[in-house]
């Protein structure tokens, strides 16, 4: 209820790795990125998160330098696969 979905990248059937974001909600929980699996819950149709796998959270304060760091990695894998 609280993510908000950016994106997902499907890693198999009913399971997929999304990046979601929550804006802040006070002084003490800033706005944050997360990067968690999700797996559809079969019954109801619905996306749950994986209770034992905390994924990672970046807060707002980190995320330029996530950011960098992804764009970084990316460029390297793209130029790794082009050799």
């Amino acid at each position: 209820m609280h993510h908000k979905l950016a994106g997902a990248i499907p890693l198999g059937p009913g399971v997929e790795m999304r990046i979601t974001w929550q804006p802040a909600r006070g002084p003490d929980r800033p706005a944050r990125l997360l990067v968690r699996l999700w797996r559809l819950h079969v019954e109801d149709g619905t996306w749950w998160t994986f209770p034992d796998r905390p994924g990672i959270v970046i807060s707002a304060k980190d995320v330029p330098a996530f950011a960098r760091a992804v764009v970084a990695a990316a460029a390297a894998l793209e130029s790794e696969h082009a050799t």
